[in-house]
């Protein structure tokens, strides 16, 4: 399993890094514009990622217009529904209107911060079943 673990705090970047490193093969990344260049790269050396971990506020492009270009790109590629990456938006924002963009710009789910173990290995063991999460 591919990750890419998005988000402009280094301690948030390495907790959620730590978390996965035992399961997956992780690349991190500290805003946007970074984060889109190593999702392009990836699917040039034909090795996409499985799962983005994508924070909603950072500096230069945030996580909404990130995961939009994301997507676009995928289509673009020619990538069928079940090929594209699975996108988890992390935000300290708990609002409705954040929420819905999210949703429409094309993420899987959403996990408001602080990103407790518990209800991250839920969900991923939700979006990921073949795989155990601990």
């Amino acid at each position: 399993m591919k990750v890419l673990i998005v988000d402009d705090i280094i301690e948030n970047r390495l907790a959620l890094f730590h978390f996965l490193k035992k399961t997956a093969s992780c690349d991190l990344a500290e805003n946007g514009v970074f984060a889109l260049s190593q999702f392009k790269s990836a699917h040039e050396k034909g090795e996409p990622y499985d799962l983005i971990l994508l924070d909603l506020m950072m500096p230069e492009m945030d996580g909404i217009e990130c995961l939009e270009h994301i997507r676009t790109s995928e289509r673009d590629m020619g990538a069928e529904d079940e090929d594209l990456s699975k996108v988890v938006i992390i935000t300290a924002l708990d609002d409705r209107d954040q929420i819905r963009r999210a949703y429409n710009a094309g993420c899987n789910e959403y996990l408001v911060k602080p990103v407790l173990k518990a209800n991250l290995t839920k969900l991923l063991n939700k979006l990921f079943p073949d795989i155990v999460f601990q």
